[in-house]
Order: structure tokens, then C-alpha cells, then sequence
């Protein structure tokens, strides 16, 4: 069987010859058929599948079709009708009619499909050239990313128009600064992706951009991340699900439409962006199931997720906040204005909101901090509690910070990390904590007192407290003594007063620090062990009763305070440290600490140089032990006339003494006993009336009189 091949039109020869009626043609010509038809869309060539009288041509998805020309290969001497050369859109349906050299006509049905092409792999797009020429690959998906321009160059983007075709990319579309186009045209079929990124929190985009419109866009598979400074609109009618971020960030006010946005994995954070309805700025996530942070802190006028049940942070300024479905949030801090909350019963974390009184109607647990809030429900807090109106609350693990009338109503309670609350002068009850079981976060008191001392509280506490007992009093100073009445706290963590004259006549351990303010006077009649003491300076203090300090210990201004005190120190401080010192200015006759035996490091005793001191005797005779340096005075060069005798006569052990300044002192007999045991480099007297060198000590030339 012979065949022609047609370009275009169908050229038909017929034979001419002189004597045409002479001349018998044996060709009958019955076939009618298309052997193959190709299509040229310019260089590239796509066949057609012909079976049945069908014409499929397959062309990948976008592929411009203007201009493309058609080779169509027939059986010799049929025609085709309409001829191919007049067609000019051959993206839409055509029928053939071709018809035989014997007149018998047959019809084909031309149709195009378009094929989505994959890429493997990334795709960088640098010049607009090649956005423009993209679209002539016919890809649709990739499987990889898409990186549009770049930070260094100077080339610009102006449009996006060539990337009409894609429909999927598996990995990020990220947008670099070489873009300055005023919106994403050209992206509008984007159905899915793995991650959209403009700019970042620390590099704002600074660009022309102003308007995010992507309404194919469905599925974002981790983040969608836009920091662009000159938005207008962010557009995403058909946005359902975005399993990371979605973070939208603008220096200035946007239009956002988010409406349909079923599912945000990580965190929904919005910086400027709302949908104005009837003049307010409004956030509305109708449709939101599930959301794990919201974060939308540019104050608006209202936001809304109508049917959110579960959430993890929430940080919102607004005036109006409404999660009426809300059941469990991790936190919760709100500016502005209360969120309206009516079913939530749980918060892993804290609540902060505006000063105004919170009705909470069914909350059960909160493990963080909440104040101002009405819990009729609430048994547990986490954290710190402030203000509320809980009948029913069991724990609160972190410090209540109650006012006390409250206090004395919240019989529910049987544990609290710690307690802090203010009694002012006018209370004259009784209030008993001793049932609470305190943990290591102390009480505090801030007592405030009338002058004509005629008001009296009586607290009560639990004998153990492991924490720290502060006491903060103002009243007048003239006042021999606390006007509040204590009892309890026999045995606690550590102790912090500051204020009015104190008599503690109730403390017996403090296991930690007792730390005595500036210009204090307080007796502390019971104490018999402390880990550590620090009194400062002007300060008047006795310990009629203390035998034991763990650590160290810090007096200013003692005298015969300490009559039972034994041992100071545990051998763990530095070797630089002082393990127990002592300033002994404006004080008694007499510096005596008469049953002191051991010293586990450094033991000094001191005085303020620029002031007189009555003190005429230092005297510590039942002392054994100093495991570091003993130093006696100031200085070699200051003028002390007062001290005249040191008693030390048990001294039997220490690694150092220097004993300096005594203009009137001229006896060491007392440290005959530690002699034999020091060397030379050990033993240093200065400054004083007699100066005896480690010779002198031990050929007994104790005294220059």
C-alpha cells in the first residue's frame, strides 16, 4: 500500500497527460486512514495515539499550544477536511473527516491531554529569564525545592508568571530578596507544599510585596514563614491544613483571610494581620479543630476559634478573646481584655491576664501561676496563687499569696509550697496555719503594726517549715518588742527579719542561713543550731542559747551574746574564707565567748579602726581547735589602747595566729600551749605593746612588763 505524507494541507496531483481520455487509472484508493499525526509545539514533537477513530495527544500541563503546527501522514490520495493548516487553537477538540480517493469518508476525533511532569531534585531560579522560560518544562511538581533569586546578586524578579504549570513541590518554596514583584502571580495553582518562606524573624523582607494570594493552595506539609514588612493582603481562601508554623509577620496592618484552616501543627503566630469587618480588625478561625501555639501579640480588636478544643500556648492581645469550646491549653497570656473560657478545665502552665477577676467556671488543674480568678471547681495549682476565690483548692505547690481574711476561709487547703500574706495592724485574731503543710518555699509576713502598741495578732504555725521564715515588720522603732505573737516554727529551713525590734522567742534550728538586716536588734532566745549566721553591721543581737553553727558565722557588734556556742564550721569553706569572724565594736568590757572548743577554719576577731572600743578582754579559754588562721585586730599600724589581756589558755592546735595593733597589750602567756605545735613562718605579732617573736615563745618569754 502506498502513502503520502501531507505538510500542513493536502496537496492533490493528479497525473495529466496529453491524451486523458487514453488513459486507464488501475488505482482504486478505498483507504481512507491516519498512519500517525505528530504535533510540533516548537522543538519539541508529541505523536499521537490514534485508535478507533480517536486522535489523543498527550502534551505536558501548560504547555502554550498557539502556533503548533500538525504532520499528519494519510493513505495516498485521501483528504482531510478541515485542513489542518487553519487550525490555530489545538488545545480544543476537532473533528477530521478524511475521505478516500474512492469517495468513501470516514471521521476522527482529535483531542489534547495535558500531563504533569516531575522533577527530582531541587529547582534555583536566579533571573527572571529563567522564571519566564520555566514554563516551557512543563513541570508541575517537584521533588525537592524551589528557591526563587537569591541574597547576593543584584538581578531582579519582577514576576512569577512562569511558574503557571506547578501544582506540587515536596520540599520549601523559599523566596529571596532578589524578588520585586508586588504580589506571588504565577504560584496561584500551588496545591501543596512542603514549607512557603519569606523572609525571617531576624531579616525582614524588604521588599515590594504586598499582596499573598494563593487560592489552589490546600496543604502546607511543615511551615508557612512570611517576615515581609509591606503586606497588604494574605489571601488563602482554601487553606486547610499547615502541620508546622504558620507565621505571618508585617510592620504594618493587614487584610487576612484564613477561613477555612482546619489543622496548624506548631504554632499559629499572626503579627499584623486581621479581617476588617464592620470597621473592627477581626480574627476569626471558624473552622480550626487543632492548634498546638497561637501566638498573635499586635493588639487587635477581636479574635475568635469557635469550635478550638485543645491548645497548647496561647499569647493574644485583644480586646475581645473567645474560646468558647476550649477545654485544655498549656498556658495562657491574654493583654487587654479576659479570654471568655467557659469550658476550659485544664492549663499545664500559667494564666496571665488583665487585672480584672477571671470567672472560670470549670477549671480543675492548673500547673503553673493564676491570680484574679473566680475557680469554683479548682483543686490544684502548679505554680503560684494569687487572689482567688477557690473553695474547693486541695494543693498549691507553688507560694499562696493570700490576704488574710482569706487566708483564715480557706479550709481546703493542706498543702502550699509557701505562704505569703500581709496582716495589718488592725487584725486582732487568731490565725492558725499549723495544719498546712508548708513546703521549701518559706512564709513571708509583712506585719504592720500601730505605735500605741495596742493591737495583737497571734500566728500560729506548723513546728517544720523547710523553707525560709522571713518576717518583714514596720512599726515604730522605739518598740522593745514584736507586737505579733508566734508560735510554732520551731525548726526551719532558714530565717530573714527585718524591721521592729524582735524577741524570736520560737525559732530552735534554722538548718540554712539567718541573715539579721542593718541596724537590728533582735533576741533569739531559743536558737541552739544554725548552719549559717550573718548579722551586719550595727546590729545588736543574743544567742543566749546557741551551741551550733554548721557553716559559718558573721557577727557585728557581739559581746557576751554567745555564752553557749561550742562549734562554728564544717571544714568545707575555702581556705580564704572566714569560717567565723567577729567585730567587736561599741561593746562591753569584756569579748567573751566562754564555751567556744572548736573552729573548723578561719576564726577572726576584729573592731572598726576609726572607732574607741571599751572592750579590755578577748577571751575564748575553753578553745582547743582553729583548723585555719586565728587573727586578733586590724592592723600593725592602728592605735587600739583598750585591749589589755587574750585569754586563749586551750589552745592546743592551729595552722595559723597573727595577732596585730594592741598598742597596750604585753602578755601571750595564753598560747603556750599551741606553741610547740606551729612553726616560725606561723606565729606573727605586730603592732602591739609587746611583740614576741616564735623564739621568744619558746624559751618562754611570754611577757614584757
Amino acid at each position: 500500500m502506498r502513502r503520502l505524507i501531507l505538510y500542513f494541507t493536502i496537496s492533490l496531483s493528479l497525473f495529466s497527460c496529453s491524451d486523458k481520455q487514453s488513459y486507464i487509472d488501475p488505482f482504486e484508493g478505498t483507504d481512507n486512514y491516519i498512519y500517525s499525526f505528530i504535533l510540533h509545539i516548537g522543538k519539541n514533537e508529541y505523536r499521537a495515539n490514534i485508535s478507533g477513530g480517536e486522535i489523543r495527544v498527550s502534551v505536558p500541563a501548560g504547555t502554550p499550544l498557539e502556533g503548533a503546527k500538525a504532520y499528519i501522514e494519510l493513505a495516498e490520495k485521501a483528504v482531510i477536511f478541515p485542513d489542518p493548516a487553519d487550525i490555530n487553537d489545538w488545545s480544543a477538540p476537532q473533528i477530521f473527516t478524511v475521505t478516500s480517493y474512492s469517495g468513501r469518508s470516514d471521521s476522527y476525533n482529535y483531542s489534547v491531554t495535558f500531563t504533569e511532569i516531575f522533577h527530582n531534585g531541587d529547582i534555583v531560579l536566579n533571573s527572571q529569564d529563567e522564571i519566564d522560560n520555566f514554563v516551557h518544562t512543563g513541570i508541575a511538581n517537584i521533588d525537592g525545592d524551589l528557591i526563587i533569586g537569591n541574597d547576593l546578586t543584584k538581578d531582579s524578579i519582577d514576576n512569577l508568571k512562569g511558574l503557571t504549570n506547578l501544582k506540587n513541590i515536596t520540599g520549601r518554596i523559599e523566596i529571596k530578596r532578589t524578588f520585586s514583584g508586588k504580589n506571588l502571580s504565577g504560584l496561584e495553582n500551588i496545591e501543596q507544599t512542603g514549607s512557603l518562606i519569606i523572609g525571617t524573624k531576624e531579616n525582614i523582607f524588604e521588599s515590594t510585596l504586598e499582596e499573598i494570594h494563593l487560592p489552589s493552595l490546600k496543604t502546607v506539609n511543615k511551615d508557612i514563614s512570611v517576615y515581609a514588612e509591606n503586606l497588604e493582603n494574605v489571601i488563602l481562601p482554601n487553606l486547610e491544613t499547615v502541620s508546622g508554623r504558620l507565621q505571618l509577620h508585617s510592620i504594618n496592618p493587614f487584610e487576612l483571610e484564613l477561613e477555612n484552616i482546619h489543622k496548624c501543627g506548631t504554632e499559629l503566630y499572626i503579627y499584623g494581620g486581621a479581617k476588617t469587618i464592620d470597621n473592627e480588625r477581626t480574627l476569626i478561625f471558624g473552622m480550626l479543630e487543632y492548634c498546638n501555639d497561637i501566638s498573635i501579640p499586635r493588639v487587635t480588636d477581636a479574635v475568635a476559634f469557635p469550635i478550638l478544643e485543645e491548645a497548647g500556648i496561647i499569647n493574644i492581645s485583644a480586646y475581645t478573646i473567645d474560646f468558647p469550646e476550649l477545654v485544655k491549653a498549656g498556658s495562657i497570656t491574654t493583654a487587654n481584655s479576659d479570654p471568655y473560657c467557659p469550658l476550659l478545665a485544664r492549663i499545664d502552665g500559667s494564666l496571665s491576664h488583665a487585672n480584672t477577676t477571671l470567672e472560670l467556671p470549670c477549671l480543675e488543674y492548673i500547673g503553673g501561676d493564676i491570680k484574679n480568678a473566680v475557680c469554683p471547681l479548682l483543686k490544684f495549682v502548679g505554680g503560684n496563687a494569687e487572689n482567688l476565690d477557690a473553695p474547693l483548692l486541695e494543693t498549691i505547690e507553688g507560694t499562696w499569696k493570700v490576704d488574710i481574711d482569706a487566708l483564715s476561709i480557706h479550709n481546703s487547703i493542706n498543702y502550699a509550697g509557701g505562704l505569703e500574706f500581709t496582716a495589718a495592724a488592725s487584725v486582732t485574731t487568731t490565725l492558725d496555719i499549723s495544719l498546712l503543710t508548708l513546703g521549701d518555699k518559706g512564709v513571708l509576713m509583712r506585719l504592720s503594726q500601730d505605735n500605741d502598741n495596742t493591737s495583737l495578732l497571734k500566728i500560729i504555725g506548723p513546728e517544720y517549715l523547710p523553707g525560709q521564715l522571713s518576717i518583714q515588720s514596720s512599726t515604730n522603732y522605739e518598740a522593745d518588742k514584736l507586737e505579733f505573737a508566734i508560735e510554732g516554727f520551731k525548726d526551719v529551713g532558714s530565717f530573714y527579719f527585718t524591721g521592729v525590734p524582735c524577741i524570736v522567742d520560737f525559732i530552735e534550728v534554722i538548718h540554712g542561713e539567718c541573715l539579721i538586716p542593718q541596724s537590728q536588734r533582735v533576741i533569739m532566745e531559743k536558737l541552739v543550731s544554725v548552719g549559717t549566721f550573718t548579722m551586719w553591721s550595727g546590729s545588736e543581737l543574743s544567742l543566749p542559747n546557741l551551741i551550733n553553727v554548721d557553716k559559718q558565722a558573721v557577727f557585728y557588734g557581739v559581746s557576751n551574746s554567745l555564752p553557749m556556742l561550742r562549734q562554728v564550721g564544717d571544714g568545707s569553706l575555702s581556705g580564704t574564707t572566714d569560717c567565723l569572724f567577729i567585730n567587736i565594736h561599741e561593746v562591753a568590757e569584756e569579748m567573751a565567748l566562754p564555751s567556744l572548743k572548736t573552729v573548723n577554719g578561719n576564726f577572726i576577731i576584729t573592731y572598726y579602726s576609726y572607732r574607741s572600743i571599751t572592750c579590755k578582754t578577748i577571751s575564748a579559754p575553753l578553745l582547743e581547735t582553729v583548723s585555719g588562721s586565728l587573727t586578733i585586730g586590724v592592723s600593725a599600724n592602728n592605735n587600739n589602747q583598750t585591749v589589755t589581756g587574750l585569754d586563749f589558755t586551750n589552745l592546743a592546735a592551729a595552722n595559723r595566729i597573727e595577732i596585730m595593733g594592741f598598742r597596750q597589750l604585753y602578755d601571750f602567756e595564753s598560747f603556750a600551749s599551741v606553741i610547740p605545735v606551729m612553726s616560725n613562718s606561723k606565729w606573727r605579732i605586730s603592732g602591739c605593746g609587746y611583740n614576741p617573736t616564735y623564739q621568744n615563745m619558746l624559751d618562754g618569754k611570754y611577757t614584757e612588763l
